[in-house]
């Protein structure tokens, strides 16, 4: 398999677009030589900007009619239904995590990924300590951006007029 663009590279370097998709739960009914397909979507698409990063992730379903032609089924008709979207403001964090032992095998978009080992797959397995603590990954992840934002609220407070206290006079 070769990949058409180094993805990761684009993603590191900014690119506006680099969508990462997945089809699931197809739904198909059979009417002699005519089907009506139902396929639920999700897709993620990375924005850079001068605020670092905004992932917009959508999802929704096709809804589309095949027809049987010549012992092959084509589309016929298509109707996109978004069912929902959400801007998240990110940011990479997986500086704290690169040197974790737990860490799963990193994939690539070239010929070093895990996929090309095929069933020799077993030769980057390797012993991985017991998780004393299955959480503390997830909070250092977690909690760094909270902790940063509600410092960057504290160090502003004070230029805002926030959160000072008011006279009120009757």
């Amino acid at each position: 398999m070769e990949w058409p663009l180094n993805f990761r590279e684009t993603l590191r370097d900014g690119a506006s677009s680099c969508p990462i998709s997945a089809l699931s739960n197809s739904i198909v009914q059979v009417q002699g030589e005519r089907a009506f397909v139902e396929t639920h979507y999700a897709v993620i698409h990375r924005l850079k900007h001068f605020l670092g990063y905004t992932d917009f992730y959508h999802h929704g379903r096709y809804l589309d009619i095949f027809e049987l032609r010549e012992g092959v089924w084509k589309i016929l008709q298509r109707v996109i239904c978004q069912d929902g979207e959400r801007w998240f403001q990110t940011a990479d964090l997986g500086f704290l995590l690169r040197k974790d032992p737990n860490r799963p095998a990193q994939g690539t978009t070239d010929r070093t990924d895990p996929v090309y080992l095929g069933f020799d797959l077993p030769k980057i397995i390797r012993t991985r300590p017991v998780l004393n603590d299955l959480w503390s990954g997830f909070f250092r992840l977690a909690l760094t951006p909270l902790f940063i934002v509600r410092l960057i609220t504290i160090l502003l407070r004070p230029f805002l007029g926030v959160g000072g206290r008011t006279k009120h006079t009757g």
